[in-house]
């Protein structure tokens, strides 16, 4: 039998116990990282941090004006415009090529149309190209010329 000693004891020992899922809390005014225990868990000025522990003040900092969105992958910082013009741009949508499930998803993503799954995949890029049609991007559509 525990006696009332040993409970506050054992009491005073958990808070104490840093979190293992979370282990740090990161201070919204400065970027330091403190324990995750239970008494600082509390105060207005801390929030979970789930980036790495080693990471620099100005990756800290970053993590905080994105809220948390980075996640525990630490990414250096970069100037996105760099970033975004090494990037080849996606090829275009080619419905010759395409599945019967991704032409299901481009109809539904693209013009908010539901295509029957049921349907033969000849039938459902027809639908797409009539979609495609109407709305003006079809590559090489000159029909409309008014």
């Amino acid at each position: 039998m525990i006696n009332d000693a040993q409970d506050a004891a054992l009491s005073n020992r958990m808070k104490q116990k840093q979190d293992t899922k979370v282990p740090f809390l990161i201070n919204i005014k400065d970027g330091r990282l403190v324990p995750n225990v239970a008494g600082t868990r509390e105060l207005a000025d801390y929030r979970p941090y789930q980036g790495p522990a080693k990471a620099p003040l100005e990756a800290r900092l970053q993590y905080l004006r994105s809220e948390g969105r980075l996640g525990s992958a630490y990414r250096p910082l970069v100037d996105s415009s760099v970033e975004q013009s090494s990037a080849p741009p996606a090829p275009p949508f080619d419905i010759a090529t395409a599945t019967k499930d991704e032409l299901i998803s481009f109809a539904a993503m693209e013009y908010g149309k539901m295509l029957d799954t049921t349907a033969h995949l000849a039938t459902l890029k027809k639908q797409v190209r009539e979609f495609a049609r109407q709305a003006g991007a079809l590559a090489g559509d000159h029909n409309d010329l008014s």
